[in-house]
């Protein structure tokens, strides 16, 4: 059974692969560019909601407030380059540079996560807690992921994105696609809990 530790580090590494792919790109491949960031806007938008709403919050209720506040504020910081990177042109030097900012500042949050935040947690949580959390995660992220392809016309991610709100699309909020998605996600989350 996957835990809660072995699920985000799971996300870690498919963010991690993302970025080298991203990285891997130069400035004359705009287009393979911007369908990868669109991925990964995606990704790293469900990973950070989800594990908020389940591994911080966890966090949280064992007094740890300390270090769940200081990872919701990188992934503010996070968000806020992705907003940055989104409205630039992705076929310049400066857009790749500002990327390379962006991956060093989510590998230091992800090492930080799995060092002493694993750490810390691990002294809290026991293996059945930290293995129902690691389900809770995987349910979360599911309802996540699965409202998100149901309510992209065609399943165009490039839709979602821009209309759901994850952070880093050109004019978009925070809010969710409608509010009755938003209510059933709710609910579906309260019963995976």
């Amino acid at each position: 059974m996957t835990d809660i530790f072995d699920r985000i580090k799971q996300d870690h590494d498919k963010a991690r692969e993302l970025i080298g792919q991203i990285e891997d790109t130069t400035d004359r491949a705009a287009k393979t560019r911007q369908e990868l960031f669109d991925r990964f806007k995606l990704e790293l938008w469900t990973h950070n909601k989800v594990e908020e709403a389940t591994f911080y919050a966890r966090l949280e209720q064992k007094g740890d407030e300390d270090e769940s506040l200081e990872a919701k504020n990188e992934h503010h910081m996070i968000n806020s380059l992705i907003e940055e990177l989104d409205t630039m042109p992705k076929d310049n030097t400066e857009w790749g540079q500002k990327f390379h900012a962006l991956a060093e500042l989510l590998d230091h949050h992800m090492e930080e996560e799995e060092g002493e935040f694993f750490t810390l947690a691990r002294k809290d949580l026991s293996d059945k807690e930290a293995e129902d959390l690691g389900q809770r995660f995987d349910s979360r992220k599911k309802v996540v992921d699965g409202r998100c392809v149901r309510h992209a016309p065609g399943g165009d991610i490039l839709h979602l994105v821009n209309s759901a709100g994850p952070p880093g699309c050109a004019g978009a909020s925070t809010r969710p696609l409608c509010r009755n998605a938003q209510q059933r996600a709710r609910q579906s989350w309260r019963k995976s809990t």
